[in-house]
């Protein structure tokens, strides 16, 4: 039990991930970065990426395209896993053992007992069972998809990096410096309280 809870892996949620870390994902898709320690599971990534959409989604008031992309994102990710654990195991099922492909499949998070050719089988067959879920979770990540729009969602325009996205919250809160590692969570928060200020001062201008 000792040794489970030592890989299981440990990710980053909404308060602890940084702006940067954000963007490095969202732009490239590949949810590694979320990983702080322990063992990558894809299945508990994509969980952790998904609330993390949410939290940000709900701090900035704008739930559709956001929610639109990442979904999307999700169930392309819970496809592709899919897909990939199906091929491992029919590998393992019809082909002589291959002690890679056994892997593989252990890192996905299914059990393998290779403790003979009949155990063997066994585990092979549950894990086909169990993979089943994967399409559960991807049929319902469609169905939020269909629910969230009805309309063919408009083409992605360029993507914004880091070094864009601090240049410019740095320029609106100077001189006040603001560092690199800056989290998520706080990121949001300050432009809240930019957003506000700059809706006050224009305020005082109408009213002047």
């Amino acid at each position: 039990m000792k040794s489970l809870a030592i890989l299981r892996g440990s990710y980053h949620h909404y308060e602890t991930i940084t702006l940067k870390t954000f963007i490095e994902v969202a732009n490239s898709g590949d949810l590694r970065p979320l990983l702080i320690k322990g063992r990558y599971d894809h299945e508990e990534a994509v969980e952790k990426w998904e609330r993390i959409i949410q939290l940000n989604a709900k701090a900035n008031g704008s739930f559709n395209f956001d929610q639109y992309f990442y979904l999307y994102k999700s169930y392309l990710l819970l496809v592709a896993k899919h897909t990939k654990v199906r091929a491992l195991l029919w590998r393992l099922a019809h082909n002589p053992i291959d002690y890679t492909v056994v892997q593989e499949v252990r890192e996905c998070g299914y059990k393998v007992d290779m403790t003979n050719s009949i155990t063997l089988a066994q585990s092979v067959e549950r894990a086909f069972r169990q993979s089943d879920n994967l399409i559960t979770k991807y049929n319902s990540k469609k169905n939020e998809l269909d629910r969230l729009t009805g309309s063919e969602q408009k083409e992605e325009g360029p993507k914004e990096t880091f070094d864009d996205i601090w240049a410019a919250l740095s320029l609106a809160v100077a001189p006040m410096i603001i560092q690199d590692d800056i989290r998520l969570s706080q990121y949001n928060a300050l432009k809240k309280r930019i957003e506000k200020q700059s809706k006050a001062r224009k305020n005082g201008v109408k009213h002047g």
